[in-house]
């Protein structure tokens, strides 16, 4: 794989919104259309009070018209998805792949930063000491 190559999937990650698609296409058990797919990605991080907004405010036929306009020709154009006949989207085995590279990146990033949070402050580790408790040597 050149860097022309690793470019392309730089850019398929690159967006949230991509991201969260992919792993909706991956996770489908058959092809989505741009509707149903909107509706998983929405589901997926609706909270309590969301009724069919994202917790930043998206409406989920915000959401589909980026991903008709944007996202999924990006995803398409990128060979992670493909279109079928009847016009849904389903994830091809280089996206399946680029999912888990994600995930695995993500993953680390997590692990590095839960490990940055546990030494930056002794407040954030489960051993520290409350202040009312700790010696002050007096």
């Amino acid at each position: 794989m050149g860097r022309e190559d690793i470019g392309v999937l730089y850019e398929m990650l690159s967006t949230e919104r991509r991201r969260r698609a992919l792993a909706v296409l991956t996770d489908a058990e058959e092809p989505l259309g741009r509707e149903e797919l909107a509706r998983r990605i929405v589901a997926r991080r609706r909270t309590a009070d969301a009724g069919g907004v994202e917790p930043d405010g998206t409406r989920k036929t915000d959401i589909e018209i980026s991903l008709g306009h944007i996202h999924l020709p990006k995803l398409e154009s990128g060979g992670v998805v493909e279109r079928t006949a009847e016009g849904k989207y389903d994830a091809t085995p280089l996206g399946c792949d680029l999912r888990r590279a994600a995930q695995a990146f993500e993953t680390s990033l997590d692990a590095d930063a839960r490990e940055i949070e546990g030494t930056a402050s002794p407040t954030n580790r489960s051993d520290a000491v409350p202040a009312s408790e700790a010696d002050d040597g007096r």
